[in-house]
C-alpha cells in the first residue's frame, strides 16, 4: 500500500447499547529507510563496489526489510560498469490486493574509481589489461586536415540536463534529440 492510504474496519469502533458503532480508519504512514528507496512495489538499493570488484567479481549481503539476510554474488566473468542496474525478482513489496505478486529489488552498482593512478601502477595495469585495438581511438585523418586539441572539463549532468530543458522551453520546445543522434567520425 502507499503512504496515506486508508484501511477501514466497518462497524468496529466503540459499541454502546442503542448506538450503531462507527468505523475504525487506519491511515498508513510509510517509514523511510536508510538503505532502500521505494517506487511503487519496487525497491531500489545502491551498492558501492571497488574497481577491482567491478572487474573480477564480488560477494556481499544485506538485511532485507523483513529481517532476512540477502546474499548477492556477481556472475562469474561479468564486468559491472558504474551505475549499472541488476534486479532480484520478487524481492520488492507485495502488490496491493494480491500479496502473492511482488515487485522487484533493483541494485544500482556504484563503482569507486581510484583518485589517481601513478606511473608505476599504470605500468602494472598495462601488463595485465588489454589496450585499445590499433586505430580504435582515432578516425582517419586526411592529409592537410585541420586538427584541434581540446580539453575535457568536469560536468554535473543533472545541472546540464536542467539547463538544456530550460533552453529547450525558451526555444519553443523544438528538439530533435528524441532517439539521440550522435556525431561521429565519418568513414572515408
Amino acid at each position: 500500500m502507499k503512504n496515506g492510504e486508508k484501511v477501514i474496519f466497518r462497524g468496529e469502533s466503540d459499541e454502546a447499547p442503542g448506538i450503531t458503532p462507527g468505523d475504525v480508519i487506519v491511515e498508513l504512514e510509510c517509514s523511510k529507510s536508510d538503505v532502500f528507496v521505494r517506487q511503487g512495489d519496487h525497491l531500489f538499493y545502491k551498492k558501492k563496489i571497488t574497481l577491482l570488484e567491478s572487474l573480477t567479481g564480488f560477494e556481499f549481503s544485506f538485511e532485507h526489510l523483513d529481517g532476512r539476510v540477502i546474499k548477492v554474488a556477481s556472475t562469474p566473468g561479468n564486468v559491472y560498469p558504474h551505475q549499472c542496474f541488476k534486479s532480484i525478482q520478487d524481492e520488492g513489496f507485495p502488490t496491493h490486493r494480491n500479496p502473492f505478486v511482488r515487485g522487484n529489488l533493483y541494485i544500482e552498482f556504484l563503482v569507486q574509481w581510484p583518485e589517481k593512478v601513478d606511473s608505476k601502477f599504470k605500468a602494472q595495469l598495462a601488463k595485465v589489461l588489454p589496450g585499445p585495438a590499433k586505430g580504435a581511438n582515432s578516425c582517419e585523418i586526411k592529409e592537410g586536415a585541420e586538427i584541434e586539441d581540446v580539453m575535457l572539463t568536469d560536468v554535473d549532468m543533472e545541472v546540464e540536463r536542467h539547463r538544456m530543458k530550460q533552453e529547450q522551453q525558451m526555444d519553443g520546445g523544438d528538439s530533435d534529440d528524441e532517439g539521440g543522434q550522435q556525431a561521429s567520425c565519418r568513414a572515408q
